[in-house]
């Protein structure tokens, strides 16, 4: 995933006003927001067995399909008395041959911080980017991918936009304050490997 430059920071954004935004001095991510969106994404897409194979690199293997996108807000906004986490991200699926988008999708959501210390506030985020990677899971799970065709960019596949899937009670938070850094690499675009039947030629 890109991520706009504000969001690309290990801080934690605080909105104070569409116009204004603080970094947390003390609370930080433990990678940086868009590597940790995009390992939820991969790790939803291989648990429900979404395509045969999922990876952040591109190896010698050829993908037919990648998932890219733009994380385009991260924060938790500061209203005075109330606390709200605000996760707003597009993602999309293109063909890899042609580059040439065939399904999109945008969330957009605030939910309120019950308790306003950041511990909670990121747990907050956590549960959102749940929910993002549950509807990505819903709707790319509807697409036949043997006849779709490419289309224009930003002309979602999907008439209608099914309900987000649950998040899991046991799924651990993807976000922690503080702690130790991820090592592991993370690539972008996520290459995808359609499962057996699923496969399609390029148009």
């Amino acid at each position: 995933l890109d991520a706009a430059a504000v969001y690309e920071k290990f801080q934690i954004v605080v909105r104070q006003s569409p116009y204004q935004l603080r970094y947390s001095d003390v609370s930080v991510w433990a990678v940086k927001p868009s590597d940790m969106v995009s390992d939820q994404m991969a790790k939803a897409l291989l648990e429900t067995n979404s395509f045969a194979g999922v990876t952040r690199e591109l190896f010698e293997a050829r993908p037919e399909f990648f998932i890219g996108g733009e994380l385009e807000a991260l924060e938790i906004y500061d209203s005075d008395d109330l606390w709200y986490a605000h996760l707003a991200i597009t993602i999309y699926l293109s063909r890899f041959d042609d580059g040439r988008r065939i399904w999109s999708m945008r969330f957009d959501e605030r939910r309120p911080v019950t308790t306003r210390t950041f511990s909670h506030g990121v747990r907050v985020l956590s549960e959102l980017v749940g929910l993002a990677a549950g509807q990505m899971v819903a709707e790319v799970g509807e697409l036949d991918l043997a006849r779709t065709t490419a289309t224009e960019p930003h002309d979602p596949v999907l008439p209608n936009k099914p309900r987000p899937l649950p998040r899991r009670r046991d799924q651990e938070p993807v976000f922690v304050p503080e702690g130790d850094r991820a090592t592991e690499p993370a690539g972008d675009p996520l290459p995808l490997t359609p499962l057996p039947g699923q496969e399609g030629g390029g148009p």
